[in-house]
């Protein structure tokens, strides 16, 4: 039994410049990463020497290669002339999310069945035959990085010349810069699904045929190259304005990039400043940006009114000031009423109209914050007596 698995990829900048209608003439380059997210394959021989018995979202049981249904397995074992075998296939995310899921099987075919055949192909090889195999086997519509990026893994500036030779530069940073690389990225899983086939026809029609998303595809690629400098000069704290500015470009590339949910969900992340960490973990935000993030969970339900539960516990003095403004602004912006729970009284007394005041479990004062202020009870429970002798 063989066993590979291949990672899935995210591309930062410069997608798009990788379909051959626009690298053939102007030269194209991308800046990616592989990811701890993989495509999996389990081979070994089948009962049946002649017999291909395959699991995947389906199960087929053939005699003949031709008559499998699944075009990359079809074609690639037609190349590497495999026959009675049981493959299995698993991943740890779903296909159609945009992370190179089909290139990803493709690679990891070709290099387990060089394994089974104990033949051996180098990273650059196993790349350049899944290009081969989607491309002029299966034509499909799609670019070359996906199979670079997944075959090679690791964080690379990828360019692509106008004779089609693929020139892949690894990007090394420093620990730091790798630490902190990856303690500012966040994915999210949107739940939805879509056909990359269907979105890189349209923008391939699009990149040759309109000069405005061809010259934003020249942006892209410029892009490409800045935050490879930026990044081999450890300039982590650039990467999030590149990312923004590559994806406001490519998603005027063709209709099915964004969806109003996915922009929604962009601008939400602008609203409470999180835009620069919109490819970031959650859970490797700082503090006070982890609090920010569930506010914009609850502004994407678009409430009547909003209720925040001590939102300033466990904050430091700068992070209460921001939290502060991002209120002030939520209610400037989105015209919403806000509960406040909240211990900081300076905090209280700064944001609201009209306070409650409760000391266990009973109100005990109510009225305009000038009103608390003054009231003996009040004082006495929460502002201290000696500070109002």
């Amino acid at each position: 039994m063989i066993i590979v698995r291949t990672p899935f990829r995210v591309s930062f900048a410069g997608g798009g410049s990788d379909l051959a209608n626009y690298y053939e003439k102007y030269g194209g380059a991308v800046l990616s990463t592989a990811i701890n997210k993989y495509s999996y394959l389990c081979m070994h021989p089948y009962f049946f020497k002649d017999g291909y018995f395959l699991k995947y979202s389906q199960t087929e049981l053939v005699d003949d290669v031709n008559d499998i249904k699944h075009n990359i397995i079809r074609e690639v074992f037609k190349l590497y002339n495999i026959r009675g075998v049981d493959l299995n296939s698993s991943a740890d995310i779903p296909s159609g999310t945009g992370l190179s899921s089909s290139s990803a099987f493709t690679a990891g075919l070709i290099h387990l069945c060089n394994a089974y055949n104990e033949t051996y192909m180098t990273k650059e090889e196993i790349a350049e035959q899944a290009c081969h195999v989607e491309i002029d086997l299966l034509n499909e519509p799609i670019g070359k990085q996906d199979q670079y990026a997944c075959a090679c893994g690791g964080l690379n500036f990828i360019e692509f010349e106008k004779s089609g030779k693929v020139n892949l530069e690894k990007v090394y940073l420093t620990t730091e810069g790798y630490e902190r690389l990856e303690n500012n990225l966040l994915l999210f899983y949107t739940g939805q699904t879509r056909a990359a086939g269907d979105i890189l026809k349209e923008q391939k029609k699009n990149t040759t045929d309109d000069k405005k998303k061809i010259e934003n595809l020249h942006k892209m690629v410029q892009l490409a190259r800045d935050l490879r400098e930026e990044l081999l000069r450890n300039n982590i704290d650039a990467m999030g304005e590149i990312l923004r500015r590559n994806w406001e470009l490519k998603r005027e590339l063709a209709s099915g990039i964004s969806n109003d949910f996915i922009d929604r969900s962009y601008e939400l992340l602008r609203e409470v400043g999180l835009n620069m960490h919109y490819q970031d973990e959650a859970r490797n935000l700082p503090y006070g940006a982890q609090r920010r993030l569930e506010i914009a969970r609850a502004l994407a339900t678009d409430p009547a009114v909003l209720l925040l539960d001590e939102p300033a516990a466990g904050m430091n003095p700068q992070e209460t000031l921001e939290l502060k403004s991002l209120i002030l602004h939520i209610r400037k912006e989105f015209d919403l009423s806000i509960l406040l729970i909240e211990h900081d009284m300076g905090m209280v007394m700064s944001l609201s109209d009209r306070i409650y005041v409760m000391e266990y479990g009973s109100r005990i004062a109510m009225g305009t914050p000038q009103e608390v202020r003054e009231n003996p009870r009040v004082i006495k429970a929460y502002l201290g007596e000696s500070d109002h002798a």
